[in-house]
């Protein structure tokens, strides 16, 4: 096991990070102004770690958007500290809430992102492998209980249509998804710590509507509400973090492997009021009016089901937009186990464009 390393030493190390590589460049010229001043040089580090400090209390405890140029500014201020200018922070909660506590995480955003795509490609790989194992008879059972079942079987069905199915089929019902998670297992002789960990977080995957509250990790992340049990989590989505806007709110199934929150495919744009109201009506009926336990109480998959259905009706799977044109791709028959889960914003893929999974690279390097 590796040692263990406190709050203190790595924000020392990312102001050694910062002076390396010139990455804000102001961090180097601040630590000269402030030798310059008389200080020593680890005296003037250990200031710059303290604005830094500042910083991811504002981030975390405050709940306040990551601003490069905010951290700036508390640089050009030194050797004067933020706690001493701004009325919203004080040293001690800075010290309790930042330095004193080991437990947050200081990844850079190029870490975030690699970190990021890793269990994003090893969810595809563990999705498309349930579907196959899962076959064509529960897919069309999801089909039915969507309202989306036809004669011809997937045939005259979008790739949109297909990704809401497989997607349905795996996470809609706890109890079922457990056992798809269970047929999984038993296929593997041994599975690495990232796949335990998607697993894991796949069992507790949660169906959420989410509104865009602001821009969190740049070309990662944005910080979103679940409007569904008023809780507030960056969600990663490369794809969505170039898209999303003030009106964005999607209904989607999310897992949190390693904390990181991302959709599962499948997801749905609310298109308008009405469907708004449909849901709450839905929500009265099945699980009550007031303060409702979604979690506890849907054991059947109810709240996935009847959200999807309420919005297929009103076409919400046709108002999906995607950012370049794509290659149509030959649909699934009854029998085939086509991989699912394109994610929102992007359709079935040409081997050219962005991977749906939102790594960043082309389909055909990728999942392609």
């Amino acid at each position: 096991m590796g040692k263990h390393v406190s709050m203190r030493e790595k924000i020392a190390l990312a102001v050694e990070s910062q002076l390396q590589y010139d990455t804000p460049p102001e961090t180097r010229e601040i630590l000269r102004r402030l030798l310059d001043l008389g200080y020593s040089e680890p005296d003037a580090k250990e200031l710059i770690g303290k604005a830094m400090a500042c910083h991811y209390y504002r981030v975390m405890s405050l709940r306040e958007s990551p601003d490069k140029s905010a951290y700036v500014r508390d640089l050009q201020q030194l050797p004067v500290l933020p706690w001493e200018t701004d009325a919203g922070i004080t040293e001690d909660a800075v010290i309790r809430d930042v330095l004193d506590n080991d437990n947050i995480d200081t990844r850079t955003e190029e870490e975030w992102r690699v970190r990021y795509q890793k269990l994003r490609s090893t969810t595809y790989t563990i999705h498309n492998a349930i579907i196959k194992l899962m076959g064509s008879e529960r897919l069309f059972e999801s089909a039915r209980a969507l309202g989306m079942a036809r004669r011809d079987g997937f045939a005259s069905l979008s790739d949109t249509e297909i990704n809401i199915i497989c997607d349905h089929a795996i996470y809609a019902d706890p109890r079922k998804r457990a056992g798809h998670i269970q047929a999984y297992r038993a296929t593997q002789h041994v599975l690495d710590d990232d796949s335990e960990m998607v697993l894991a977080s796949m069992l507790d995957a949660k169906y959420c509507l989410l509104q865009y509250e602001s821009h969190f990790i740049t070309d990662v992340g944005i910080k979103v509400i679940d409007q569904l049990r008023q809780q507030t989590f960056v969600l990663f989505d490369i794809n969505l973090s170039h898209m999303a806007n003030q009106d964005m709110l999607i209904a989607t199934h999310i897992i949190a492997p390693e904390g990181i929150s991302m959709t599962t495919g499948g997801g749905l744009p609310i298109p308008d009021n009405e469907s708004l109201r449909a849901i709450d009506d839905l929500l009265v009926v099945e699980f009550g009016s007031g303060k409702r336990n979604f979690d506890e109480h849907n054991t059947n998959g109810k709240l996935a089901t009847g959200m999807i259905r309420i919005l297929l009706k009103t076409g919400a799977s046709e108002r999906i937009r995607y950012a370049e044109p794509v290659q149509p791709t030959s649909l699934p028959q009854r029998s085939s186990s086509k991989p699912a889960h394109i994610a929102i914003g992007r359709n079935a893929p040409g081997r050219n464009a962005p991977c749906p999974c939102g790594s960043g690279k082309k389909y055909k390097q990728c999942c392609g």
